[in-house]
């Protein structure tokens, strides 16, 4: 009898398999030939040895139910070895189920005796079951490291919590462990986004996306919510002002929401329970995982000024999408209007941090680029000739600001006021630096005149440079070379000397 009941599990819990649709009509007494049983029962009654038939019956069914709650001697964590364990245990219990009801009815004299197994022992079954179950789903699950796995995992266990409810037996504890692995599920995910997006930002140019055809621009906002009345009505080739890294993001960003929700999907939580778990995770992953990978993108040394400022716009385009987002979620969480107020994503202050270190980069950048052209002047401070142009060193250093200017027009006005103006300020200390090196015990008059010609020619860049940019008049950026006027006289005696000669030829500027 024993092998018997073994061999039925699996054949009765095909039926819990997702992939079929289950008939509603099929019971356990379709599927499997209880008459054995039940020919047994009848002839122990007869024969007066019912009850110890009985006996019997329980305790071969106690040590079949410890056989099916231990896990089989080959686990290799696939999902298959979940479904077997899943429906055995399944089987054993929808078997007994049957027992239940169907040998009360096959009593001596109706209302006197017990059938083969009472409400009370099956009950008694399944605490036994449910405390090794829970241990084999945190232990196997916590060894997980394939979110899909998981999540498959998950939805058969909520399919063998629907079927044992079904048979009246609690399933509380299993949603809790279920719970509890989302917490797991959560950080294998961002795990994984995290290297998808690592992967987006290495793959990309930083170059903006170009549209030749209606196909290809429609395709594009197909991928990113995208609104310009001027790109729109623009013939093509039409410009986009975001790289191509900033769709892939997005749709990434989707991805994750929809894994999210499958998992909590189905956990025996209200729609908005389930908004508010997925809310939680989409800002854990902003906040961490986004955050993360755009403050190792922003300091990779291989990007360029420009592709740095395009990073900028692209994060700020990025931004602009949070409220996209939020729809999303609602829409996927079929929460809609009620919702509203569970769905707040801290993108933009994630965002936001991500466009001040792009900024504080390119400041690096420039200063550095400025910093390595100054420090290979190489100025002749005895010298005793006049030189009536500006240094090689100055014009390059100048060349390669105006074209660095030139390259952030992308850029918002006001960011690249703030750039202009670092940049200015920090070749002024830079040539202040120069000036008042350790180096020169000695200064001649023509050195001073000709690192003047260098200086009244940087004067003549940023009034140049401030004429060229509207949000640059007004600025503070022609006032860059004033620290210069405070040049300190207290290094040697040959600059108390020559502060006369400071002021005079300061005031030509």
């Amino acid at each position: 009898m024993r092998q018997w009941n073994l061999e039925l599990a699996p054949d009765i819990c095909c039926l819990l398999d997702e992939t079929q649709a289950p008939d509603p009509e099929v019971c356990a007494q379709d599927l499997i030939d209880f008459s054995p049983v039940y020919r047994c029962l009848h002839i122990h009654t007869v024969l007066g040895k019912r009850e110890q038939f009985i006996d019997s019956y329980r305790s071969g069914r106690r040590s079949q139910v410890r056989l099916a709650i231990k896990p089989r001697s080959i686990w290799k964590g696939e999902i298959n070895d979940f479904k077997c364990y899943f429906y055995g245990i399944m089987g054993f219990f929808v078997v007994e189920d049957t027992i239940l009801h169907t040998t009360q009815e096959l009593r001596p004299h109706k209302g006197e005796g017990e059938g083969l197994v009472t409400l009370h022992i099956v009950h008694e079954f399944w605490q036994m079951a449910l405390s090794e179950v829970l241990a084999v789903l945190r232990n196997n699950c916590n060894s997980c490291r394939d979110y899909h796995l998981l999540l498959k995992v998950k939805q058969l266990v909520v399919w063998l919590c629907h079927a044992l409810r079904g048979y009246g037996f609690p399933v509380d504890k299993l949603y809790e462990v279920l719970l509890e692995i989302r917490e797991q599920y959560d950080e294998m995910l961002m795990k994984a986004w995290g290297d998808s997006f690592t992967q987006i930002f290495a793959s990309d140019n930083y170059t903006p996306m170009v549209a030749e055809t209606e196909e290809q621009y429609r395709g594009v906002l197909e991928l990113f919510p995208y609104h310009n009345v001027q790109i729109d009505s623009a013939p093509y080739p039409r410009l986009f002002p975001f790289s191509g890294v900033v769709g892939q993001v997005y749709c990434q960003l989707q991805a994750f929401i929809r894994n999210c929700s499958d998992y909590a999907d189905g956990l025996n939580l209200s729609q908005m329970e389930v908004c508010d778990i997925v809310s939680k995770s989409v800002n854990l992953l902003l906040s961490r995982t986004v955050t993360g990978c755009l403050s190792r993108l922003v300091h990779d040394e291989g990007l360029t000024i420009p592709q740095l400022g395009q990073i900028w716009v692209n994060i700020s385009h990025l931004a602009d999408s949070v409220p996209h987002l939020e729809d999303f979620i609602r829409h996927v969480t079929k929460t809609g209007s009620e919702g509203a107020a569970s769905v707040r994503l801290y993108g933009g202050s994630t965002f936001k941090d991500g466009k001040v270190t792009a900024e504080q980069q390119i400041i690096v950048r420039l200063t550095a680029k400025c910093a390595e052209v100054v420090e290979g002047a190489s100025y002749d401070w005895t010298s005793k000739d006049a030189q009536d142009k500006p240094s090689d060193y100055i014009n390059d250093c100048l060349h390669f600001l105006e074209t660095t200017f030139h390259a952030l027009h992308i850029l918002p006005e006001e960011v690249v006021s703030n750039l202009v103006q670092q940049a200015l300020k920090n070749l002024a200390l830079q040539l202040e630096r120069v000036l008042l090196c350790d180096t020169n015990p000695r200064i001649s008059m023509e050195a001073i005149r000709n690192f003047n010609v260098d200086l009244m020619h940087c004067q003549r860049f940023v009034m140049s440079t401030v004429s060229s940019y509207n949000c640059l008049r007004g600025s503070d950026a022609s006032l860059a070379f004033e620290p210069l006027k405070q040049v300190p006289h207290r290094h040697t005696t040959f600059y108390l000397d020559l502060m006369p000669v400071f002021q005079s030829w300061w005031t030509c500027l």
